[in-house]
C-alpha cells in the first residue's frame, strides 16, 4: 500500500477522495502520494513519486458533460454557479504545474545529471495526467476532449480500475524515459521538496551472516544470471528446492516484476513450483513468505539494494542467510 502525505488529506471533492483511496490501495509501497503539495505559489491536486519511475502530476476534474460548454487547446468555457467561466484547459494547467515542479527540482544538483549528453537535465522524468471523474468514455468522445489533448493524458470514470490505472500511470512516465532506481539520497530530497515535513527514516539492512552480492546492468541481466546458475545447479541437485525472492511486486514498464521474472524463467526452460518445478518464486511483501521455515538448497534475492526494508524483512533474511548452505545465499541488484 502506498504512503500518503498528509496522512489524512482533507480532499475538496468526492472525485479526489475516490482517486486517493484507489491509489492508496493499488499502488505498492514503493510509491508516495502527495495531496496538494505547495510548489511555489500553486498546489497540484495529486503528485505521485516512485524511486523506480519518477514523478507524475494528476489534475482532477469533477466536471460533468453539462459543465463543459466549449473547449480549445488552451482555454475551456465551463458552466459554473456564477455563470459561464473561461478557465485554462486541464492539460495546460497540469503542464504548467509540471514546469514549475521541474524548475524547483533543477535548483538541486543531486537531482540533475552532472555530465554527459544530459548534463543539466533531471535524472528522472516528470509526467502528467488529467482525470475526469464523472465522464464516461462515450462522453469523452462526444465532447471531443481528445481533439484538444492527447488521449494518453486522459483518464475517465471507467479508468477507476486499480490494475489498469497503475499501468497507465507507469506507462505515461516511462514513455518520457526510464530510469535506474534512484538512490536514498535522491528520494529523500524529492520527498522533502514535495512535503517539507517528511521525516527521513533509516531502514538500512543488517549485515547478514553470509551472502554473495553481485551487480548487473539491469533486472533482466540479474534474472538471466540466476537462470544460468539454476540450470547448472539443477543438473546435479534434482531433489532440492530453490527459492527466488523479490520484494514488492511493483510495475515495470510493461508488466509486474513477478511477471517479468516468470517470463524469463519460462524462456530459459525453468519451471516454477506451481508448474511442477523445483523453484519457488516468493515475495518479501507476503506475510506468509516471512514465516516460511523451509529448507532451501539455494536462495536468491533479486534487486537487493532496492528492497523497501522493515524489521520483519531484515530479521527474515538474516535468519535465511544463516540457514542456507555456505555460498548458496546469493543477492543480486541492478544499477
Amino acid at each position: 500500500m502506498a504512503q500518503i502525505f498528509p496522512e489524512f488529506p482533507d480532499s475538496r471533492t468526492s472525485g479526489e477522495q475516490e482517486l486517493i483511496d484507489l491509489l492508496c490501495n493499488f499502488l505498492d509501497d514503493t510509491w508516495i502520494i502527495f495531496y496538494e503539495p505547495l510548489i511555489e505559489d500553486i498546489r497540484p491536486d495529486i503528485v505521485l513519486y516512485s524511486q523506480f519511475h519518477g514523478v507524475i502530476i494528476i489534475e482532477v476534474k469533477d466536471w460533468t458533460s453539462k459543465t463543459i460548454k466549449s473547449l480549445a487547446p488552451d482555454y475551456w468555457v465551463i458552466n459554473s454557479e456564477m455563470g459561464e467561466k473561461r478557465v485554462p484547459s486541464p492539460l495546460k494547467q497540469v503542464s504548467e504545474y509540471g514546469f514549475k515542479l521541474i524548475n524547483l527540482f533543477l535548483n538541486h544538483k543531486e537531482l540533475i545529471h552532472s555530465r554527459g549528453n544530459n548534463q543539466g537535465k533531471l535524472i528522472f522524468p516528470v509526467g502528467h495526467l488529467c482525470f475526469f471523474t464523472r465522464l464516461s468514455p462515450d462522453e469523452i468522445e462526444r465532447i471531443r476532449i481528445t481533439s484538444v489533448m492527447p488521449g494518453k493524458f486522459v483518464l475517465c470514470r471507467q479508468d477507476l480500475n486499480g490494475g489498469y490505472l497503475v499501468e497507465k500511470i507507469v506507462r505515461v512516465i516511462t514513455e518520457i524515459f526510464t530510469i535506474a532506481p534512484l538512490s536514498a539520497e535522491v528520494s529523500n530530497k524529492v520527498k522533502l521538496l514535495l512535503y517539507p515535513e517528511y521525516q527521513v527514516q533509516d531502514h538500512s539492512q543488517q549485515n547478514f551472516t553470509q551472502y554473495t552480492l553481485s551487480a548487473f546492468p539491469s533486472l533482466v541481466d540479474e534474472v538471466l544470471f540466476i537462470c544460468t546458475e539454476l540450470r547448472e545447479w539443477l543438473r546435479k541437485n534434482t531433489d532440492q528446492k530453490v527459492a527466488v525472492y523479490y520484494d514488492t511486486d511493483r510495475f515495470l514498464k510493461k508488466r509486474r516484476i513477478s511477471e517479468e521474472i516468470k517470463m524469463i524463467f519460462e524462456d530459459m526452460g525453468l519451471l516454477l513450483a506451481s508448474c511442477g518445478g523445483f523453484i519457488d518464486l516468493l515475495s518479501l511483501d507476503n506475510e506468509d513468505t516471512l514465516v516460511e521455515d523451509n529448507e532451501w538448497g539455494q536462495v536468491f534475492v533479486i534487486d537487493f539494494k532496492h528492497i523497501q526494508w522493515n524489521r520483519k524483512k531484515e530479521a527474515f533474511l538474516d535468519q535465511l542467510s544463516k540457514k542456507a548452505p555456505e555460498g548458496k545465499f546469493i543477492c543480486t541488484y541492478h544499477n
